[in-house]
């Protein structure tokens, strides 16, 4: 069973988070973690609610400064679009991928339109089949696909950036694109709570994948150090552009100085327990950080060992 959130199977909480060999201390009740060790259970069933493709191999990191509270306040998606579909969710997903190929393609060859989005599902809606966020000119948007009993779709589109984003270009061009799709309503997300992407070792051997390269512990680590050091580049630029150049010294200096494979993870998790505001806005940053190191990378890339 991979890396995931389930229900926490002791009972004292909703849901806990299991990091693909153990069950953890890390727990979540509507929508904020916490901490609470636990006596080793068994594993959960294969019914996860996590979805993104990405997942860590450990649990989701502490914060990266005992200043930033003892959990996260995780925002929910609020009141979204319900659509549907007779295609199967991930045709629905391909298809909608490609329209934002043509629409709003991302600015590198190898970041794919649709990202892999974290969430945590509660109340009726259950765990959608896939889980995808994209930016469609200077919006986000989160889609999630549940498969329905007839073998179609039902699909739930919010804006991360505000309810007034509901009504886009986009849907439109995605009915276009495929003659089944309909508009069935709303659906409301207070109950779908977005997380920090979980990023782990699969996230490095999918780049070096990509880049053509071996899952050799020497190519494992540059690609670690290199990718850590985009990370707080990217970090140290989303809170000096919220907050100014005293409080992102003060973030980074905050965040643990070693690199290993899951600096990553806590970069992330440590900026959105500093703005819970922004995690719509970090579903994307490790495909855009991937799209980066592959676009051209050169250098100290064409050293790395050839995958064989």
């Amino acid at each position: 069973m991979e890396a995931s959130w389930n229900p926490d199977p002791s009972g004292k909480h909703q849901f806990r988070y299991w990091n693909g060999s153990d069950w953890t201390e890390w727990v979540a009740n509507d929508g904020v973690q916490a901490v609470d060790p636990i006596v080793i259970p068994p594993p959960p069933t294969a019914t996860t609610t996590h979805a993104s493709q990405a997942v860590s191999s450990s649990p989701p990191p502490p914060t990266a400064s005992s200043t930033l509270g003892p959990g996260l306040q995780i925002p929910s998606c609020g009141s979204g679009r319900r659509l549907s579909s007779t295609r199967p969710p991930f045709m629905c997903a391909t298809t909608l991928a490609g329209v934002l190929n043509v629409h709003s393609p991302t600015p590198y060859r190898h970041m794919e339109p649709l990202t892999p989005a974290t969430i945590v599902s509660q109340g009726g809606h259950g765990t959608p089949l896939v889980a995808r966020a994209c930016s469609y000119g200077d919006d986000k948007y989160l889609f999630l696909f549940w498969n329905m009993p007839n073998g179609g779709s039902e699909i739930g589109f919010f804006a991360l950036g505000g309810e007034d984003r509901l009504t886009t270009p986009l849907i439109g061009q995605w009915k276009q694109a495929d003659a089944s799709l309909s508009s069935i309503g709303r659906i409301d997300g207070a109950k779908i709570f977005l997380l920090p992407p979980q990023v782990g070792y699969q996230y490095f051997t999918e780049t070096l994948d990509l880049a053509g390269k071996a899952h050799s512990e020497a190519n494992i680590a540059f690609l670690i150090d290199q990718t850590s050091f985009l990370f707080r580049i990217k970090a140290q630029g989303f809170v000096e552009a919220i907050a100014g150049s005293s409080s992102a010294a003060r973030f980074m200096h905050d965040l643990p100085q070693g690199t290993d494979v899951d600096t990553p993870a806590i970069i992330l998790q440590a900026l959105g327990n500093w703005d819970t505001g922004i995690i719509p806005y970090l579903q994307d940053l490790p495909w855009r950080i991937r799209g980066i190191q592959l676009e051209d990378p050169g250098g100290k890339w064409d050293e790395l060992d050839p995958a064989p």
